[in-house]
């Protein structure tokens, strides 16, 4: 099991939602109210810069991230006609068209080097140019395996894992009340057991912090304990580990319940060390 030091914290006076890590590089992205994302460095506790969308009021549903941690993608749950390419290097962003049978997609993606990602009728959508479309067969025969449909069958995804190299799942089955993290065989991963109420999941090598209302709970080995907790005031909207210089450090963000008067969210950062 890990204990934590406190690293840094950061205050935001905005709605926070949603977060991700930039793979490869040690930086948070979070969403600037409906308007934009920010680019966040959380070890040196500063903010890289800001994004704007191309236009505003755009809510997000499916938030992926390119592996080099240069491109991330934006899908709404309110939008049918376009979705989101942000530039993370140029700062940059651009609407991309939807067709009209394009379905809101799960966060299982690759990219190839363009993006492929699969919807909830088990479809893959490929963007070419400015525009999602639909695999042509060989790309659905070679990419969309049965180990991928086996996972989708049993899990909604949550996010891609910052290597690419996994997921973080929670069963689809509503009985089964489990989350956790899969490699993309799905054959091998860590599963908590939970009342159906856990907000968010990050792993750091065989552990798995899982983040509820108030607490957050570590998960190793079968065995688990509670390691943070929040004011009365505060709620957990997302955990995530980023690993620099072969050290992890947690990235815990809550915001306000009144969040809807007072839009304030912090960014906890801690270091995470062996007991």
């Amino acid at each position: 099991m890990y204990s934590f030091k406190e690293h840094c914290k950061l205050k935001f006076e905005e709605d926070i939602y949603m977060t991700r890590v930039r793979c490869g590089h040690p930086h948070l992205l979070m969403n600037l109210g409906y308007e934009g994302i920010q680019i966040i460095d959380p070890l040196a506790g500063t903010l890289v810069g800001k994004i704007n969308y191309p236009e505003f009021d755009f809510s997000i549903y499916t938030w992926v991230v390119s592996p080099d941690g240069s491109l991330c993608y934006l899908f709404s749950p309110d939008e049918e006609k376009y979705a989101l390419e942000i530039d993370l290097v140029k700062f940059k962003a651009r609407n991309i068209s939807l067709s009209e049978d394009f379905q809101a997609p799960t966060q299982l993606c690759w990219f190839l080097p363009n993006l492929r990602i699969i919807d909830y009728k088990f479809k893959i959508w490929e963007l070419k140019e400015n525009a999602m479309i639909k695999a042509d067969e060989q790309t659905t025969q070679n990419y969309y395996t049965k180990d991928y449909v086996r996972t989708l069958k049993r899990f909604v995804v949550e996010k891609m894992d910052p290597d690419s190299n996994g997921l973080y799942v929670r069963s689809r089955e509503y009985p089964e009340k489990r989350i956790g993290y899969l490699t993309l065989e799905g054959d091998k991963g860590f599963l908590m057991e939970q009342d159906g109420s856990a907000i968010d999941v990050a792993r750091y090598q065989n552990s798995l912090f899982v983040a509820f209302n108030d607490e957050i709970i570590q998960y190793q080995d079968g065995d688990a304990r509670k390691v943070l907790d929040l004011p009365k005031d505060e709620s957990f909207i997302s955990i995530n580990v980023i690993i620099y210089k072969n050290i992890g450090y947690l990235n815990v963000v809550s915001s306000s319940k009144d969040y809807l008067n007072t839009p304030v969210a912090t960014l906890k950062v801690y270091q995470i060390q062996n007991d």
